[in-house]
Formats: structure tokens, C-alpha cells, sequence
């Protein structure tokens, strides 16, 4: 499938310019996002830990997801890695006591100029209710240095506002175990 060669004990490719691409970090989601070139000659951009999967697998199955075992999302070596419904990643977070789901479905909070606080589950939603884009609002939830301009954002309405992610409390689903 890919041309770059993975390296499935690591959790990362070799790609023409780099030896060891491990591809780099979503400031929002956590997880790992790499380029590869595919053998049609394309690029393909994926979540690392899915690439890796790919690599040695092939195609997910619709529907399924590919879990880490041990909860860190940066560790991406196959041993670490597990074919999953979403039920049972909804499980393993609540066990492991994370809350962001993959797929920019982290809890935000959009506060407006006059103080009003607006909780959304996700990003996608607050972006789709407020008439924003995605992009817009993960660059302001996203504190690293290049983004440090995007404090706020206006509405097509004119309204302005700033978001912070929404720490929704950790639940102990897994105490009886």
C-alpha cells in the first residue's frame, strides 16, 4: 500500500527525507498525523497509529477503530495497537481515565463577549451551531506559539468569541475490576 517503509517495533516510517518519521503531534487531539507517499504516487495523510496498523493489516474494517493499549496515543508500535469497536475505545478511555475522543470530539466551551458560556461536546459542533470552522476553533484551543494570534474569532453574525477546552470529570468505570 504505502512506498515509505514502516518499521512496526517503532511505530514509525522511513520517508525520503527522514529515516524515523514519526510524523507530528495534533495539539488538540494528541495523536500522531503522517504524509505518505502511496505506490500510485499520491499522498495520503493519516492518524500515525492507523498507518501502522494499515501497514501490516490493510484496510480497517468500516466501522472498527484501532485502539492503544496502554492509552498513550504517541505510542504507535503494533504491539500497542488492537482492532476495536468504538464501544470498547469509549471503555478503554473511560478506564483509563481520558476523555478526548479522536476526531476532533473534544469537549469545548465558546465564551461570548458579553460572558456567556456555550458548552459544546465537540469542536465539529461548535463549529456547525456557531456558523465557524473547525480549523478556526482548534487553532485557538491550540496554545503553541505559532498560533498565539488566534485568540478569538467572529461569527458571520459579527459576534465574537474565544474557546476553551471543556475538562469534563473522570468517571470510575473501572474500579470494580
Amino acid at each position: 500500500m504505502f512506498i515509505e517503509k514502516c518499521n512496526l517495533e517503532k511505530g514509525c516510517f522511513q520517508t525520503p527525507r527522514i529515516a524515523e518519521n514519526y510524523g507530528s503531534v495534533d495539539p488538540v487531539t494528541g495523536y500522531s498525523n503522517i504524509s505518505l507517499r502511496l505506490k500510485s504516487g499520491e499522498r495520503k495523510h493519516l492518524k500515525r497509529h492507523r498507518a501502522v496498523w494499515m501497514a501490516k493489516n490493510g484496510e480497517i474494517p468500516k466501522g472498527m477503530q484501532i485502539l492503544h493499549l496502554d492509552s498513550n496515543k504517541l505510542n504507535c508500535s503494533l504491539s500497542n495497537l488492537k482492532l476495536g469497536t468504538p464501544s470498547e475505545n469509549n471503555l478503554m478511555k473511560q478506564c483509563f481515565g481520558t476523555t478526548d475522543i479522536p476526531n476532533t470530539k473534544v469537549p469545548v466551551i465558546a465564551i461570548s463577549e458579553d460572558k456567556t458560556q456555550l458548552f459544546f461536546e465537540s469542536i465539529s459542533e461548535a463549529a456547525r451551531k456557531l456558523n465557524l470552522t473547525s480549523a478556526t476553533i482548534g487553532k485557538i484551543l491550540d496554545k503553541r506559539e505559532k498560533n498565539k494570534y488566534y485568540k478569538n474569532t467572529y461569527s458571520p453574525e459579527g459576534k465574537k468569541f474565544t474557546f476553551v477546552k471543556h475538562e469534563v470529570p473522570k468517571t470510575d468505570v473501572c474500579e470494580a475490576k
